[in-house]
């Protein structure tokens, strides 16, 4: 577990670094990083509220793309769909506290 905590304060400096870097240098980084949460993970298992899921805990619904240039029928990436409307203002934010 001290392991996950190291990566994750390494990969917060290296970003905020990034970041700073880029700013300075007049350059604004947009985007997002795709965050998806297995299906067989403790927290589908201890949320599954916030999750479009059937009654037996199997996903309803999977993350993915519509086709495009690169696939011309989409991908399914196999991770269960967020209930975006069940998190707080209908949007899904990333929790910026990663130590307990």
């Amino acid at each position: 577990m001290e392991l996950d905590y190291f990566k994750q304060y390494v990969f917060h400096t290296q970003w905020n670094r990034l970041h700073d870097y880029a700013r300075a240098k007049g350059i604004e980084i947009l985007g997002d990083m795709p965050i998806f949460i297995a299906q067989d993970s403790a927290d589908v298992w201890a949320h599954q509220h916030l999750f479009d899921l059937n009654e037996d805990g199997t996903p309803h619904t999977v993350a993915g793309v519509p086709p495009d240039y690169f696939a011309v029928n989409g991908q399914l990436w196999g991770k269960p769909a967020v209930q975006l409307g069940r998190y707080g203002g209908g949007e899904v934010r990333m929790v910026e506290t990663p130590f307990p």
